[in-house]
């Protein structure tokens, strides 16, 4: 029976009247029922981004079933997307304390506490959660990350390569180790991982340009430019990855190529030093004294203490018979660390003429 029929004596007479008892079963269920319907409430609200109308509904729900862990982990993410981190980082903490074998939960507050800048703690629940469980991907993938930031790099390539073990398709892991690898000094290990990457994605810009790099630093000009231009055609807007083909195309001589190249850069980020400083170096390459000083001065505009460009702006005063003011760029590029300007102050630089 769905209600518990209780006989009682009317104080007005002797007719018995019925008191209709919820059966305390019955009364559980209810708020179960409550709790579902609040919950399934609040996920339609988190999907469409209604993160204030989803906390409410998560409210209710939690007060028809105050112990349920899984309800403060969803409104402590909830919370975090509105922009409440306190109240976020409160309801992981009692999401723990009700579970404390929830590894969703521990991966929540350490995201949350890293993206608040205390990676140490972060860190520390990255553990937690990759020891509840050793094959959690995301976990492993952001306890790599830090322990990368924090230099341990051995610890962090395991990480990842487990992660690649069981996912050998997991591009974010790859791209981490070759990351590790190349700063490692193991530079065909590195470009094994970014082929790995490109054949599953051909136009992952990042890896194509990446691999460049790789290939500049051990010889591969060939190989590098090739890597560069095919990233550029996946993504045409990288101002760096003109600039890296153009310092190689001027490495080989092809001054007007480099010229194009650290145009194209400057296109996309007017305020790229060193792409004016390597556009300066070649129109200096070409003679074209006047375009490489106003490049140079462009470049230290930008960055004042950029001793590199202090120090070509005086290649190119010198070339222009401005000898005096040559000197004094050189003993400042000397002046903030840049050794080779103070050689040619001493061989090139009187006094007299510095001082005047």
């Amino acid at each position: 029976p769905s209600l518990v029929n209780a006989i009682a004596s009317n104080s007005l007479g002797n007719k018995p009247i019925i008191l209709q008892i919820k059966s305390p079963f019955l009364i559980q269920s209810d708020f179960k029922n409550e709790e579902i319907k609040q919950r399934m409430k609040a996920a339609r609200h988190f999907q469409r981004g209604e993160y204030g109308s989803s906390i409410k509904s998560f409210n209710i729900a939690i007060a028809t079933n105050p112990n349920n862990s899984s309800l403060y982990l969803e409104r402590g993410q909830a919370k975090e997307l509105a922009g409440d981190q306190t109240g976020a980082l409160l309801d992981y903490n009692q999401a723990i304390r009700l579970n404390p074998s929830d590894q969703g939960a521990y991966l929540a507050r350490g995201s949350s506490l890293e993206k608040g800048g205390e990676k140490a703690l972060a860190l520390d629940d990255y553990h937690k959660a990759v020891q509840l469980s050793p094959l959690n991907q995301t976990a492993r993938l952001k306890r790599g990350t830090l322990l990368s930031e924090f230099g341990d790099k051995q610890r962090a390539i395991t990480d990842f390569s487990i992660i690649i073990q069981d996912n050998p398709g997991h591009l974010p892991a790859l791209y981490a180790r070759a990351n590790l690898r190349e700063d490692s000094g193991y530079q065909q290990d590195a470009i094994n991982d970014l082929n790995a990457i490109l054949i599953i994605n051909p136009k992952h810009a990042m890896a194509l340009f990446k691999r460049g790099r790789i290939r500049d630093s051990i010889g591969d000009k060939a190989g590098a430019i090739e890597d560069y231009t095919l990233s550029l055609k996946v993504n045409k807007r990288q101002s760096n990855v003109y600039n890296n083909r153009g310092i190689i195309f001027a490495s080989i001589g092809d001054q007007e190529k480099a010229i194009e190249d650290y145009t194209r850069a400057l296109e996309y980020n007017s305020n790229y030093a060193a792409a004016f400083n390597n556009r300066g170096t070649s129109y200096t390459a070409l003679r074209n004294y006047n375009l490489a000083t106003a490049d140079y001065k462009k470049a230290i505009e930008i960055n004042p203490s950029y001793a590199t460009a202090i120090a070509n702006l005086g290649i190119a005063l010198e070339a222009t018979g401005y000898m005096s003011e040559a000197c004094k760029h050189w003993n400042r590029a000397s002046e903030l660390g840049h050794q080779q300007s103070g050689e040619w102050a001493l061989k090139q630089c009187s006094s007299r003429q510095v001082d005047s």
